[in-house]
C-alpha cells in the first residue's frame, strides 16, 4: 500500500506526534505523488487561527482535486 503524507501545517505544540507517525507508517511505501497513493494522511494540522483553518481546507481540496483527476483518467 502506498501512502501520501500531506504537508504538516502544525504549530510546535504537536511535534511529538512525528515519532508516532514514523513508527505507524514504516511498514508501508511512502509516495510523494498523491495520484499514486492508496491512502492519504494529513496529520497534525493546527487550525487554531482562521488563516490556518483556511490554509488547511484549501490544501485538502487541492489534494482531492489531484486525486480525482487521476481517478477520472482510469
Amino acid at each position: 500500500m502506498k501512502i501520501f503524507i500531506g504537508v504538516n501545517n502544525s504549530c510546535n505544540l504537536n511535534y511529538q506526534h512525528n515519532v508516532v507517525y514514523d513508527e505507524l507508517f514504516k511498514s508501508f511505501e511512502l509516495t510523494p505523488n498523491v495520484s499514486e497513493a492508496d491512502a492519504i494522511v494529513i496529520a497534525e494540522t493546527c487550525c487554531c487561527t482562521q488563516f490556518n483553518l483556511k490554509y488547511t481546507l484549501n490544501y485538502i481540496a487541492s489534494i482531492l482535486k489531484e486525486k480525482n483527476q487521476k481517478l477520472r483518467r482510469i
